[in-house]
């Protein structure tokens, strides 16, 4: 965790003399209070984003249980469904890459106001 936002979050700065000069009472407390919420938003955010990611993750070892299944096994219509699995394959690992990208883009503005 960035050195500011632990001492936002404990609430004692590094150079208490020199941040009281700088930012005179109720406006240290709202700053501090600030950045607990944007610190909260961000935790909100990346444990949302976790769970999603472990939800893809497990839905991609079941499609992978199945393919193999599939590829033992000499179904007639084996060829229609490795496609049809190995394209689910595909549509998971697209759905992790969106999932990155949007958690990326959700959280740039929350990380630049608590550096």
């Amino acid at each position: 965790m960035p050195q500011l936002l632990q001492e936002a979050l404990v609430g004692t700065p590094s150079n208490s003399f020199l941040a009281s000069q700088m930012v005179f009472g109720n406006e240290l407390k709202q700053r501090q209070c600030n950045l607990r919420h944007q610190a909260n938003l961000f935790y909100e955010r990346l444990d949302l984003h976790q769970q999603h990611l472990r939800e893809i993750d497990r839905r991609h070892l079941q499609v992978q249980e199945r393919l193999f299944g599939v590829e033992i096994n000499h179904f007639p219509d084996r060829d229609k469904q490795l496609r049809t699995l190995e394209g689910q394959l595909m549509q998971l690992e697209q759905q992790r890459r969106e999932s990155e990208l949007t958690f990326w883009h959700d959280t740039v503005e929350l990380r630049g106001t608590t550096l």
